[in-house]
């Protein structure tokens, strides 16, 4: 049971990481993705020809990460492991078009997301 606990936070804070709270219809992105893609411009200091490739990075798995969290035909063990598919693709294209520095503060910050998410989590247990 703490197993799965753990499997499910970590589902959830991934998909968090990974779409930035991201609810974009095909066209559009809301505005705290573009919001939090902002902050990553800042964080990571990208420069201008990085920012549109980040941005499409971000959106691409953003949409798929919607699709697997509103997908009700998988179980939460097969979602697992399809977000940990989707969060490892979406890490060797971040670090293709990352530098070094810049993948680490990448990691970094999600890492902190991920903090926030499971004490936000743990918080509404309580």
């Amino acid at each position: 049971m703490n197993t799965l606990k753990l499997m499910l936070g970590v589902l959830f804070t991934l998909m968090l990481g990974t779409t930035a709270c991201a609810q974009e219809t095909q066209r559009e992105v809301s505005d705290e993705t573009k919001a939090r893609i902002e902050q990553y411009f800042q964080k990571l200091d990208l420069n201008e020809d990085q920012k549109p490739k980040f941005e499409e990075i971000t959106i691409k798995y953003a949409k798929q990460m919607k699709v697997l969290r509103d997908d009700t035909s998988k179980s939460r063990y097969e979602k697992y492991k399809t977000l940990k598919t989707i969060q490892g693709n979406k890490d060797k294209e971040m670090k293709a078009l990352l530098t070094k520095d810049q993948y680490k503060v990448y990691k970094e910050a999600q890492a902190e997301m991920r903090e926030e998410f499971k004490s936000r989590a743990k918080a509404q247990r309580n």
